[in-house]
């Protein structure tokens, strides 16, 4: 039996925002150059990530009117919330000192 999942749906649209909020953080004028190309790839991990759980939400759900709490695809689902906070922790991550 087919249904879609209410929690897949909420963790889908979370890691979604976090990386468009990740994204769109400015770059510190301050850092190195590698370091700015850290930081871009950090950025486009991210959005692959919010871009990939958009994707599997999408095709994981059937149109079913059965809402269930979760389901098997809420774990992989977690695992790229997860895999998105780690990229916006690099994204964030402040590699030079400050004086």
């Amino acid at each position: 039996m087919y249904n879609y999942a209410l929690f897949n749906i909420l963790l889908a649209f979370a890691t979604a925002i976090i990386s468009l909020i990740s994204a769109a953080k400015r770059k510190d004028k301050d850092l190195q150059p590698f370091e700015i190309r850290k930081v871009y790839i950090a950025k486009t991990v991210a959005l692959s990530i919010g871009a990939l759980a958009c994707l599997v939400c999408l095709f994981s759900e059937q149109s079913d009117p059965t809402v269930v709490w979760a389901d098997k695809w809420s774990i992989v689902l977690v695992i790229l919330l997860i895999g998105e906070l780690v990229a916006d922790y690099f994204v964030n991550k402040k590699t030079h000192p400050k004086d």
